[in-house]
């Protein structure tokens, strides 16, 4: 009788203590998938506004997303890669930036591409002010 006191008491106590840390480690995924899906819609919607703004045909946009996948999937890669160090991840990352930019600038026109550089100067104005 006293064991199973025991036991229940135990029992009681461990799930006062660990539930509020499931529920805490439970929405952490949650906040993770949402974040995720933020970052998938803010690629679609980057490639929706470029569509609009600098008026890409269909073979710019398959084209575009092309990139933009493998760009993601080599970053992703880059963030994994535990051997590297922050200088290295910097420099690598910078690289990719600039071997995407061009990739960017092959898939556009000349006008769009000045465009696009218009429109990314501005941005970045905007970012910098917040």
């Amino acid at each position: 009788m006293k064991k199973a006191l025991l036991s229940a008491v135990i029992l009681l106590g461990a799930l006062v203590a660990f539930g509020p840390l499931a529920q805490a480690a439970e929405k952490a995924v949650e906040g993770r998938s949402e974040k995720s899906k933020g970052r998938t819609e803010g690629r679609a919607d980057r490639i929706e506004m470029m569509t609009k703004e600098l008026n890409l045909n269909e073979s710019q946009v398959e084209k575009l997303k092309a990139v933009q996948q493998e760009n993601m999937t080599k970053m992703r890669e880059m963030r994994k890669d535990t051997s590297l160090t922050r200088e290295q991840r910097n420099e690598k990352m910078r690289a990719l930036m600039e071997g995407y930019q061009a990739k960017l600038k092959a898939i556009l026109t000349p006008e769009q591409s000045e465009k696009w550089q218009k429109l990314n100067a501005q941005r970045m104005q905007k970012r910098k002010k917040q």
